[in-house]
């Protein structure tokens, strides 16, 4: 029986020998890291930005870290069926702290998705809790309102910029001009195009003189049409050039009506050349239908540029002649 008893004691204490020859390495770092997702952030029609995490303990190796986003079956934030269904993986994720992020673009507007971050450790594959979202619809073209960069007695030049298509294109856009006097509406258009890629630009005329006018700037596109805040103008009796080079465009529907006229502003070689033209000579000196007599060019300044205006004279900045 002693001898039972001592076999049991050395068979306890061989066994505690054997936990504790256990390193630490073999016991909390054999658990898996745990991952998760918080919800996506900075959602636009095409892009989201994902948020993930990793816990891991003292002694385990890092996870190789992706994000994979799957458009949902029934896609549509409207909950209508989405078509193609989309997929993206990211790259391989650098983990700063215990957190990953990535802008995942090429999304299309107004669907839901769903995305996970996934990883494998060793031979382990890793997936946290899924995440739903939903990009932004498209929308009505965004635009400025119009501004004034030069005006005549008949005539105004006119600047406005879509400053989004809404994520569709633009099928229409220009400029609603309503007399004030008549409330007579006259709309002028611009090449959707080059209104999106660059600042649409435009000459309303002719007008008429003395008269308030409204301008409301408008953008279309499939989803529908946004207007602008107005412009309010009253056309008066001076030319005013904002932008050298104007003249020829602002005076185009009544170049040769003018007996008298002031201008103000900057007027360049392009300018003068005009004038010359609306006073009866063009740069070789023939004879125009212009009969512009009387000319203030008090509040004119003179700068360099544009072409020759006559025998081979270029404009020189603050020279008159």
């Amino acid at each position: 029986m002693k001898k039972h008893k001592l076999s049991c004691v050395s068979a306890f204490l061989a066994l505690l020998a054997l936990c504790g020859s256990c390193s630490e390495s073999d016991g909390p770092g054999n658990l898996e890291p745990t991952l998760w997702m918080d919800a996506p952030t900075a959602m636009t029609r095409t892009t989201a930005v994902l948020h993930g995490h990793v816990a891991r303990t003292a002694h385990s190796d890092l996870p190789s870290l992706t994000f994979r986003v799957s458009e949902d079956k029934m896609a549509t934030a409207d909950g209508t069926a989405g078509g193609i269904q989309q997929t993206f993986t990211s790259p391989v994720l650098t983990v700063e702290g215990d957190s990953v992020s990535w802008m995942v673009s090429g999304l299309t507007a107004g669907r839901r998705y769903t995305c996970v971050l996934q990883g494998r450790h060793g031979e382990a594959e890793l997936q946290s809790n899924a995440v739903s979202f939903a990009t932004l619809p498209n929308s009505r073209p965004a635009l400025t309102a119009p501004v004034l960069l030069s005006c005549g007695p008949t005539s105004a030049i006119l600047a406005y910029t879509v400053t989004d298509t809404g994520g569709e294109a633009v099928t229409a856009t220009g400029v609603y001009c309503v007399n004030g006097a008549t409330g007579q509406t006259t709309t002028l258009t611009v090449d959707p195009d080059s209104a999106v890629q660059h600042r649409a630009r435009l000459c309303a005329g002719p007008l008429s003189q003395n008269t308030s006018y409204r301008f409301v700037a408008f953008a279309e596109n499939s989803v529908g049409r946004t207007e602008s805040a107005p412009l309010a103008f009253t056309t008066g009796s001076t030319v005013m050039l904002n932008a050298p080079g104007d003249l020829s465009l602002l005076m185009s529907s009544d170049l040769y009506s003018h007996t008298r006229l002031a201008f103000s502003g900057k007027m360049n070689g392009d300018d003068l050349r005009c004038l010359r033209r609306m006073m009866g000579r063009d740069e070789d000196g023939t004879p125009t239908a212009g009969q512009l007599t009387d000319v203030d060019l008090t509040e004119v300044t003179i700068v360099a540029g544009g072409g020759s205006y006559g025998s081979g004279r270029y404009a020189v900045a603050d020279v008159v002649g």
